[in-house]
């Protein structure tokens, strides 16, 4: 934990192999166990446009649902930071660090 302006505030980084089925439920659990003020950067390996190329995956749709309905904030790079050798494969942003936190007065929301 860390005091930011006066407010004890939890730091966590992350990751979510992709191989396991997160869901909603998921999503909130873990980020009721950060407390009410937090920073989260990650790879979440979820895959949704608001953060990422246009297409998006079963976890990128619960994560992005839960951040809407929660109103946290998400950073993400505005670049690739992906590159694959394979053919059939698609550059996106899977690797990045994004940052989720509650909505403070005079923030905007993105």
């Amino acid at each position: 934990m860390l005091n930011l302006n006066h407010i004890l505030t939890t730091i966590s980084l992350t990751y979510c192999c992709p191989g396991i089925i997160l869901n909603y439920d998921d999503f909130s659990c873990f980020f009721n166990f950060l407390g009410n003020y937090f920073l989260v950067g990650g790879d979440f390996n979820g895959i949704h446009p608001r953060w990422s190329f246009n297409l998006s995956n079963t976890r990128g749709r619960a994560l992005n649902n839960f951040l809407l309905n929660h109103n946290f904030k998400t950073i993400s790079p505005p670049k690739f930071t992906y590159w694959p050798s394979h053919a059939n494969r698609h550059s996106d942003i899977l690797d990045y660090l994004s940052l989720l936190f509650p909505n403070t007065p005079n923030t905007p929301n993105t």
